[in-house]
């Protein structure tokens, strides 16, 4: 079940605290106003509000009826957008929701600690100049590389030909540095403002934090949908179905070597189940920038209908009767494992299977579907004889091929 009251109070608090800076307000006197018109509250409950912390007894559900009334009239907002944000905020929202459903709580494999991570699908490129300051003497290589990891791999993919000289420049220079150049990562900052605004946001990648949770089994049929709508970017598809055919060969081929906690039956991808989101995002693989690509392009594609979902199931709920205490972790839950949902993803998938923009991604994942069933069905020995895998195998390399 995903973390959505810890992002939703979060992201309140972070907004009350945003416009109360904007007002030029400080704490306690933004608290006096508040005061003046009998809210109960003191700057201690305030800071636990900016923070998004609630509290049993002093605040359960971040805040009163009284006090989003008060607040909203104080800055001047309607109450939605003091509670959701504004239309850009509410859309990020929706974003989130989708990216984290799915990922459902996919992890990094263990490092040498054993420590396991959610995977989080924005990259970090805001290494603050303090810190770069404070190890620039002994890590300062390691520490731009650290930030600017995804440079290249990103980049290559979003290039024109005018650019393409330019970053294979910085790159270079990426690996030959010895010092930190302000100029140039200042310049790869911009580059991934320009090319990436969403996905190399910090604020995203904090929001996203706060959101992840553990796997849960009921949204995988959901995650299962929406990485299906991402096959229609066909470079996607070839990828992702590459990715899964390997992974049932080395089942089929070296049983043995794999982990039995690591072994998924590849047919439940065909029947929405299990967990896929890792394998989807790739992310310190060179998958992941194409993941981007074809998260934007599917959002692109679907976002009047994604959005008109969430208005009608969270950005408009009736909060006169219970305030927000109606919105929860089940809450939202209910609203992305509903039939409905169901309906509007299936439905998109099935018309994207037959428009011209997206029909050669799922035609991809027909392909490699049907190789992954033969190789299942048939025994090793007369796999390279049977006319219909050698008529797949043709159809796969002919559509890879343009």
């Amino acid at each position: 079940m995903l973390n959505f009251k810890n992002y939703f109070y979060k992201e309140i608090g972070s907004r009350i605290k945003k416009v109360r800076e904007e007002m030029g307000f400080k704490q306690h006197e933004f608290v006096a106003k508040l005061q003046e018109e009998y809210i109960s509250i003191d700057r201690f409950m305030l800071s636990h509000i900016e923070n998004g912390r609630a509290y049993k007894k002093k605040n359960p559900y971040l805040l009163t009826d009284n006090q989003i009334y008060v607040i909203s009239k104080l800055i001047k907002k309607e109450p939605k957008e003091l509670i959701f944000g504004n239309v850009s905020e509410r859309e990020d929202t929706v974003k989130l929701i989708l990216l984290a459903i799915i990922i459902n709580g996919a992890k990094y494999d263990k490092d040498e600690s054993g420590n396991r991570e959610f995977i989080n699908p924005f990259v970090d490129t805001k290494v603050r100049k303090t810190d770069r300051e404070k190890i620039a003497k002994r890590k300062s290589k390691e520490l731009v590389q650290k930030g600017l990891e995804e440079f290249l791999r990103l980049s290559t993919y979003f290039i024109n030909n005018e650019s393409a000289d330019r970053i294979l420049y910085l790159y270079n220079y990426f690996n030959s540095i010895e010092e930190v150049d302000e100029e140039v990562i200042n310049e790869c900052m911009v580059w991934f403002e320009e090319n990436l605004p969403f996905f190399t946001n910090v604020k995203h990648l904090e929001s996203m934090e706060n959101l992840l949770n553990e796997s849960d089994e009921e949204l995988e049929y959901h995650s299962n949908l929406l990485i299906k709508l991402l096959i229609g970017n066909s470079r996607f598809a070839q990828l992702f179905m590459q990715g899964l055919s390997n992974i049932n060969q080395n089942q089929i081929f070296a049983p043995d070597l794999i982990p039995e906690e690591s072994k998924i039956p590849v047919a439940d991808f065909i029947n929405n189940s299990n967990q896929f989101g890792g394998l989807a995002v790739d992310f310190k693989n060179a998958g992941f920038a194409v993941f981007v690509k074809a998260f934007t392009e599917m959002w692109e594609r679907n976002n009047e209908i994604f959005i008109d979902y969430f208005n009608k199931h969270l950005f408009n709920v009736d909060l006169s009767k219970k305030g927000l205490k109606i919105i929860d972790d089940e809450f939202i839950h209910h609203s992305i494992t509903s039939n409905e949902f169901s309906k509007i993803l299936y439905d998109r998938i099935e018309t994207e299977r037959y428009e011209m923009e997206t029909m050669k991604g799922h035609n991809t994942f027909d392909l490699y579907i049907q190789s992954i069933i033969i190789k299942n069905e048939i025994e090793l020995k007369n796999l390279h004889e049977n006319d219909l895998f050698k008529y797949v195998n043709n159809m796969i390399e002919t559509n890879n091929a343009h």
